[in-house]
């Protein structure tokens, strides 16, 4: 009987010790200033998140624009072989300036690959002839690198 009073008395004591060490635990966290703490980085998350948002918006709306330029040089493909060069031209143009308008909102390595890829159309579209063979190869070729570029934005 008296083991067993002490038990109870050394479990009281422990849960009163217990409470103790918590209430002082949480009195530090809020004295330290831990509640501001939480919501800085709560805000930072959120900040973070909406910056992950808008730039993948931004990628798909680059993407967007991109295929558009891509179905102009497909099609221009098609002009040529059909022997059409002048709206073969008009097209390759067309994807040029879509190619600009995503080259303007991206930035380092894709900026200077898509660069390089437009570069290439320009100077592809003033030589083009519906009448050589090689020059569609070329572009279809230059459709397939911008392609690749498109599928890794």
């Amino acid at each position: 009987m008296w083991v067993n009073d002490m038990k109870n008395k050394i479990g009281y004591f422990s849960l009163v010790f217990s409470i103790i060490a918590i209430a002082i635990s949480i009195l530090t966290f809020l004295k330290t200033g831990g509640v501001s703490d939480i919501r800085d980085q709560v805000g930072l998350v959120r900040n973070e998140l909406k910056a992950v948002r808008m730039q993948s918006e931004l990628r798909m709306k680059n993407r967007s624009v991109l295929f558009e330029a891509l179905f102009y040089l497909t099609d221009s493909v098609d002009s040529l072989k059909a022997g059409n060069t002048e709206g073969s031209k008009q097209l390759i143009a067309q994807s040029v300036e879509k190619l600009k308008m995503v080259e303007k909102q991206l930035k380092g390595k894709k900026k200077t690959q898509l660069e390089k890829i437009r570069e290439d159309f320009e100077e592809l579209n003033h030589t083009l002839n519906s009448e050589d063979l090689s020059s569609i190869r070329e572009l279809e070729h230059h459709i397939r690198v911008f392609r690749i570029f498109e599928e890794n934005l």
